[in-house]
């Protein structure tokens, strides 16, 4: 017998996958916006890469060895990490209420990305040379403002990334006691804020544009 696809039963709503009025309906343009925020998942895997690798490559002269190994071993678990994610939401295909599962298991992936990309606070960082401090930082500004484009489409994921990232970075950079990082380690939360209103704005804009559909 062939196989029938995964996804929603025939005659149902693609996104809702239910009548109205059923306990399974999902607002459709919040339906719409986590399967178009999994549909660009495979983007992220570009810039990533690159960044750690500038990361890896300015600081392999100046931080413990050790140390930039042991992070780069588990910035690739967490890439593997999304790319597990992302296949088995392919071979799932949710729909419904179950999308909200799925943008709930992103959010978490998310804070824990943060959590890594906070401690290059830590493990790049040396506060006597100006070069790791700024490329430690711009990496981290970098992937804030760059994620944006495709976080916006879920914002509890958005905000569960940079907050991770920078609260970690600061409570690092509080524990060096350079009060020249420690400013900066502040500083960025204001960052982290202002793109927080970017990405806010993002996705009211993207949200009133799919609304139309319906």
């Amino acid at each position: 017998c062939p196989r029938r696809a995964r996804g929603p039963p025939p005659g149902v709503d693609l996104l809702t996958a239910a009548a109205p009025g059923s306990d399974q309906e999902i607002d459709p343009v919040e339906a719409a916006a986590i399967i178009t925020l999994y549909r660009h998942v495979p983007g992220a895997f570009i810039a990533v890469p690159i960044v750690a690798v500038s990361l890896i490559a300015m600081a392999w002269s100046y931080a413990d060895h050790a140390h930039i190994i042991a992070w780069t071993l588990v910035t690739i678990v967490t890439q593997l990490g999304r790319a597990g994610l992302y296949l088995a939401y392919r071979r799932r295909q949710p729909h419904g209420r179950e999308l909200k599962t799925w943008a709930f298991g992103y959010t978490v992936y998310m804070f824990v990305t943060g959590i890594v990309w906070g401690s290059t606070a830590f493990i790049f960082l040396v506060p006597n040379v100006p070069i790791t401090v700024a490329l430690t930082f711009c990496g981290m500004y970098s992937l804030g403002a760059g994620s944006i484009a495709v976080n916006a489409y879920h914002l509890p994921s958005y905000y569960a990334f940079v907050a991770s990232m920078f609260v970690t970075a600061l409570i690092l950079t509080l524990r060096m006691g350079d009060m020249d990082i420690v400013i900066l380690g502040i500083g960025s939360i204001g960052f982290a804020v202002m793109t927080i209103l970017f990405a806010r704005m993002h996705s009211r804009i993207m949200r009133e544009s799919t609304a139309i559909r319906f």
